[in-house]
């Protein structure tokens, strides 16, 4: 308020009646009172001023928040937008200093995996979010319907078996300043690309003229409809469908056998390894229901393995012979029991 100096002299009171009188000087002093606005963490420069003097004020302003103005404590009216601010004072001051949250800086992302049985975690896959206080926090808002994705942190867990999508899950991260309460979303465009296997093809050894085998894989992951082929070298290329394998297509020897297993919704196609298999030789079948007749004729049934057939009285000295072959001398060069043999000669090359 208005404040009056007075002055006066002090004389040698043994020549001057003293003190003397008043000389006097009105002046005004002013105040200066300074408040803290949103993100001003300290104000200096309050307190009492002559009139006319040079005031200067000034304002910290904390991190995550940029300077703004400064502002009439009543009103709101804009003083200055300068932070360091100075004037010569004619009246009260009563100020506010205020600042502006700053934007988040928060980029878009995309994430690759494979697809996994397991569930896989990508150690800081979220970006760092900036240009705020330093104090964040990191949630998923949107697109996540299905739960594949989940946060710790800035640690991003896919689920396992999440399915394999080369186009990408499009999810929304929002990144929180907790101190200043600024947001900022982000795409994460997260990837996931079908998996390789690696598989061995087998199949059991089985006899010339028998059971063919039937092939398997040891790995199939997918499910795939394996298609197998055989070979006559360790290859897996140039083979043959073993779906059009018969029991006498293959003679006697060491074959090859491998698959193509075509991509499923999560794997990618893979042909497999060979395995070895072998086609021993077929047994040769004897024939059935041997006959012999009045008249000395012997016949019989005949065998699906013979090239020929052989007949002996002795089982010992074979000869050729066809079903019906008269065979009556031999039988009667002797009296008593007589037991006629008849032997199927098989093609040596496939079977014992």
């Amino acid at each position: 308020g208005s404040r009056t100096v007075y002055v006066r002299s002090v004389c040698n009171s043994t020549n001057y009646n003293t003190p003397s009188a008043n000389a006097t000087k009105a002046t005004t002093v002013y105040s200066v009172s300074l408040t803290k606005g949103t993100g001003i963490s300290a104000v200096s420069g309050a307190g009492n001023y002559i009139s006319g003097a040079t005031v200067a004020i000034d304002a910290t302003v904390s991190t995550g928040y940029t300077w703004s103005k400064w502002t009439q404590t009543s009103g709101g009216t804009q003083v200055s937008t300068t932070k360091a601010y100075s004037a010569a004072i004619s009246s009260n001051w009563a100020y506010t200093a205020n600042a502006t949250v700053n934007a988040l800086t928060f980029a878009d992302k995309t994430i690759t995996k494979t697809f996994s049985t397991s569930a896989q975690t990508e150690t800081n896959g979220v970006n760092a979010a900036s240009n705020g206080s330093g104090n964040y926090t990191y949630a998923i808002t949107g697109g996540n319907s299905n739960n594949y994705f989940s946060l710790s942190g800035r640690n991003l867990t896919i689920a396992a078996s999440t399915p394999a999508n080369t186009t990408g899950y499009s999810i929304t991260i929002t990144a929180t300043d907790s101190t200043t309460g600024a947001t900022k979303a982000a795409t994460y465009t997260i990837k996931i690309n079908k998996a390789d296997f690696t598989c061995t093809a087998s199949a059991s050894n089985y006899a010339y003229n028998g059971t063919v085998s039937t092939p398997s894989v040891n790995s199939n992951p997918g499910s795939g409809t394996a298609t197998y082929y055989y070979n006559t070298s360790n290859s897996t290329s140039g083979g043959t469908a073993w779906s059009g394998l018969t029991n006498t297509t293959l003679a006697p020897g060491t074959y090859y056998v491998y698959a193509s297993i075509p991509a499923t919704s999560n794997y990618n196609g893979a042909t497999c390894s060979t395995g070895s298999f072998t086609v021993s030789k077929g047994t040769c079948t004897a024939p059935t229901n041997v006959a012999i007749g009045t008249d000395g004729k012997v016949t019989w049934t005949a065998s699906s393995t013979a090239s020929s057939y052989q007949i002996s009285i002795d089982n010992s000295t074979f000869t050729a012979a066809t079903s019906g072959v008269d065979y009556k001398s031999t039988i009667i060069a002797a009296t008593g029991s007589r037991t006629v043999y008849v032997r199927s000669v098989c093609n040596s090359t496939n079977y014992n």
